[in-house]
């Protein structure tokens, strides 16, 4: 029988769920599942993903089991497995999933729990004043459903409620039952580029629980969930042309 795996290697498969999750359920691409659940490839043949991702249009094999490939697998590789995950359960992905991502479990993985960088989301745009800028971007950010939030000097912040589903994975199911709300927070900058007639709007987006209180809990997301943001300002960009 094998060992359970480690508390370290569930966290790194919990969080990349997590992420890809909210990324699917924004764009409705289809469905994320994670282990222990079969993804059966063969009358022979079955594996336990880590995390395994399902397109919209094949949702049909979501059943009991995964019955065959997933369109997309995440498998955490940790140190002391890695011939094992690298080897046997990629020789059976390969029989149809059309992307089979390895997190590594060693030093290399900071990066799914780490901050992300300043260009989280970002757009140069030419020939309008910071305050042109900013007056478009809440327009923007209203008309998605965003409401000022708390702001500081030289920075925008909206935020608007969570769905459901982000509060359950964060504050999860007897809590979610409570009325708890997780709130997606946005902060701008817009920062003047050298030569004076362009400028970049940058964000970064959050994750927090127990918003406006003493103690709320911001977290800042990975780069792995900015699509939605990058689209919001693209729409600040294209209204200002």
């Amino acid at each position: 029988m094998s060992p359970a795996p480690s508390v370290f290697h569930q966290k790194i498969a919990f969080r990349f769920q997590r992420a890809l999750h909210d990324w699917v359920e924004v764009n409705k691409l289809g469905e994320v599942v994670g282990a222990p659940v079969d993804m059966v490839l063969s009358p022979h043949g079955a594996v336990q993903p880590d995390v395994a991702f399902i397109s919209r249009e094949r949702l049909a094999i979501s059943q009991r089991a995964i019955m065959g490939p997933a369109d997309l697998v995440a498998e955490v590789v940790s140190l002391g497995g890695r011939s094992r995950d690298r080897i046997e359960k990629r020789d059976l992905l390969f029989s149809g999933v059309t992307c089979l991502w390895l997190l590594l479990s060693g030093a290399g993985c900071g990066s799914l729990g780490g901050a992300a960088s300043g260009t989280f989301a970002s757009v140069t745009i030419e020939n309008r004043s910071p305050q042109e800028i900013a007056v478009a971007a809440a327009k923007v950010f209203g008309a998605d459903g965003y409401m000022n939030g708390p702001s500081r000097a030289g920075q925008l912040v909206f935020q608007k409620q969570a769905s459901r589903a982000t509060t359950f994975s964060q504050e999860g199911l007897y809590a979610t039952q409570q009325g708890a709300q997780t709130v997606n927070r946005v902060k701008l900058e817009i920062v003047p580029l050298s030569g004076g007639s362009a400028c970049r709007l940058q964000c970064q987006a959050y994750i927090v629980r127990d918003a406006g209180a003493l103690l709320e809990d911001e977290v800042r997301l990975s780069g792995l969930r900015s699509g939605p943001y990058q689209s919001l300002l693209n729409k600040v960009k294209k209204q200002l042309k």
